[in-house]
Order: structure tokens, then sequence, then C-alpha cells
């Protein structure tokens, strides 16, 4: 009996490896996503603290120390910003590795729902076959039966 062999099964292999290294590459960017989050949190925590603590401050200090946080908060602001374009440049990168994710899903679905289909018929031409042999096995034994008895 001869093994069943399809053509398109190292397109398929091909296919499911680009697959999940697309799936890689995107717990990859997700972790970014996460980390740059994590970093803006942290800048807006920080600058919450030290308004927090100038609110605690007696009149004549709060004054001083608001001078001196206003003269650095537009650099926490502008690191809050840039992270911000950061974050939505890997957002983007991100929604474009889960089109690929999905137009590759999809690619591969379909290749193995042919996979399947060639399988079946494989199996349906190897039951054909099998079927036409017994039945030139049954016809030659009844042959030989015939012959005999003539």
């Amino acid at each position: 009996m001869k093994k069943f062999i399809w053509p398109l099964q190292r397109l398929l292999d091909i296919k499911k490896k680009q697959e999940d290294f697309a799936r890689m590459e995107l717990v990859g960017i997700t972790e970014q996503i996460v980390m740059i989050r994590g970093q803006i949190m942290m800048q807006k925590t920080l600058l919450r603290g030290v308004f927090s603590e100038l609110k605690r401050l007696e009149p004549q200090q709060r004054t001083q120390g608001q001078q001196e946080c206003m003269k650095y908060a537009h650099v926490t602001d502008a690191k809050i910003k840039t992270l911000g374009q950061t974050l939505q440049q890997v957002e983007q990168k991100r929604k474009k590795k889960m089109e690929a994710i999905m137009t590759l899903r999809k690619l591969t679905k379909s290749l193995e729902q042919l996979r399947i289909k060639s399988l079946i018929r494989y199996h349906k031409e190897l039951n054909q076959a099998e079927q036409k042999q017994l039945d030139e096995y049954i016809t030659t034994a009844c042959a030989r039966k015939c012959l005999i008895q003539a």
C-alpha cells in the first residue's frame, strides 16, 4: 500500500512555522507595550508624589518647592509625551503584526482543509482500488470454479 504524500505539506509546515514565529514576535511587542505603559505610570506616579509632598509643606517652603518642581516638571512631561508617542508606534506595530498573524492563520487553515480533502480523496481512491482488486479476485475465483466444475 502506498503512503499518503501531499504535495503542499512543505508549504503548510512553512506557514505554520511563520505563524509561530509571528506569535513570538507579537509576544515581544506586547511586552514592550507593557514596559512602556509601566514607565508612563511610573513617571505620572512620580509627579503625583512630588505634588502631594508639596501640599504637605508649609506655605513658605511650598512656593520654593513649587518653583523647583515647575522647572523640572516639563522634563518629566516631555518624557511622558515621548513615551506616549513610542507607545502609539509600538501599538501600530502590534496591530500590523496581528493582521499578519490573521492572514497567516487563514492561509494555514485553508491549507489544512485542502490537506484533509486530499486525504479523504486518497482514502476513497484507496478503498475503490481495494474493492476493484477484491472484485477481480472474486471474478477469478468464480471463473476457476466454473472451469473446474465443467
